[in-house]
């Protein structure tokens, strides 16, 4: 059923047919709106624009933990060049930071998809020419939530973008069990706080790359 909304709502803004349902209330549809509608269908989207160098390499690191524990982590770049060794060539152009000759860098925005649903957290990443989907279960969780860290949006609203000069957590999905209610709210709190607070939490980590 999500599917099939989801189905409309993409071919309505398409085609430009984006209005107000009620016969007397035919105002257009806005941002609120349409995150509205996103959010219910359990979608949640985030572009995040990332200042690189024109050699400049940028992983985005998937970790995930449970029960305060770490249960598993994946590599955006190992996991694009395990798919493609087979096929030879340098799988690393895919990763490289698209700009005029001219230039020695630029600012792109990278791409984070999340979708849930009663069992599944999928999570896909769209960076420069690569997206790659990862799929996680969370079938035993309750009330959960996406948030963007306060610390990368002040670095953008101060420069206009995002530097990965280090690592830096972009975003984390944070739940409890299906029996825990209650959500607290993560604003302000540290990585090792929000594990130590929810039963599991996701992080999307962004990670200067050398490659060999």
């Amino acid at each position: 059923m999500k599917k099939y909304i989801l189905s409309i709502v993409i071919s309505l803004i398409t085609f430009g047919f984006v209005f107000g349902q009620g016969t007397n209330n035919d105002f257009n549809y806005d941002k609120e709106d349409l995150n509205f509608i996103f959010n219910k269908l359990g979608i949640f989207t985030f572009k995040i624009p990332v200042k690189q160098e024109k050699n400049e390499y940028i992983d985005f690191v998937i970790e995930e933990y449970k029960n305060g524990m770490p249960v598993g982590k994946q590599s955006l770049i190992d996991s694009i060049k395990s798919s493609l060794t087979k096929f030879g060539g340098d799988t690393m152009r895919f990763f490289k930071p698209k700009m005029d000759s001219l230039k020695r860098s630029s600012t792109n925005f990278h791409r984070f998809y999340m979708h849930r649903t009663d069992s599944t957290l999928g999570v896909t990443i769209k960076t420069h020419s690569i997206t790659k989907p990862f799929k996680f279960n969370i079938e035993n969780l309750g009330t959960g939530n996406v948030r963007a860290t306060n610390a990368i949006y002040k670095e953008i609203n101060k420069n206009g973008f995002l530097k990965v000069n280090k690592d830096k957590t972009l975003l984390f999905f944070y739940a409890n069990k299906k029996e825990e209610q209650t959500l607290w709210c993560p604003s302000g709190l540290d990585k090792e706080t929000l594990i130590n607070r929810y039963y599991y939490c996701l992080f999307i980590i962004a990670r200067p790359y050398k490659p060999l």
